[in-house]
């Protein structure tokens, strides 16, 4: 399936590799392939994470405390939020 981002899940993207930069050079490019392989999976099996609201679903990036947060709409996952597992649940509510 194909996965598309919507606008404020790439800035929450840039802001978290960005942050994750200056806590350590090369911890945000980690960040970012660690997410790589979440979209893959879900692209692959995008079912396979937990439904947390109707319609919208939320796969762990593994290593880090942050997951994404996504709705299936035909043949396309559009992530909603790259959102941190541990600030504001649900903070991104009727974004999708």
């Amino acid at each position: 399936m194909n996965v598309v981002f919507g606008d404020a899940a790439k800035i929450e993207l840039a802001e978290t590799f960005d942050w994750y930069e200056v806590q350590q050079n090369g911890l945000g490019k980690r960040f970012v392939l660690a997410l790589d392989l979440t979209k893959k999976r879900i692209s692959a099996f995008p079912e396979i994470s937990s439904e947390i609201t109707t319609g919208i679903r939320r796969a762990v990036i593994k290593g880090f405390p942050y997951g994404l947060i996504y709705s299936i709409r035909k043949e396309t996952i559009e992530i909603i939020a790259v959102a941190h597992l541990h600030r504001e649940p649900m903070y991104w509510d009727g974004r999708g």
